[in-house]
């Protein structure tokens, strides 16, 4: 499954769409400012990981409370670039 994640509220919110994501599922985060930390919250699985995308306009801002932005703290998870047009 796909989890389109926005900003605006057009979609799914970045906490969500981490609680929801399993194995094989990917995680896009559209251009905007993210008040909250990325954390994942499950493994994926070997060949079929949680893959986490975004591009250059998808900035997260926010920390948890150990003061990461990113904290990746299972297995099998894929953090990309999304291509640029």
């Amino acid at each position: 499954m796909t989890y389109d994640v926005a900003v605006d509220g057009d979609g799914f919110g970045l906490a969500e769409a981490m609680d929801l994501a399993e194995a094989e599922d990917t995680v896009n985060l559209q251009d905007g400012t993210y008040e909250q930390a990325l954390e994942n919250v499950r493994d994926g699985e070997s060949g079929n990981p949680i893959t986490v995308v975004g591009g250059p306009g998808a900035i997260i801002k926010a920390q948890n409370s150990a003061g990461h932005s990113v904290f990746v703290g299972h297995s099998f998870i894929e953090l990309k670039v999304a291509e640029v047009e």
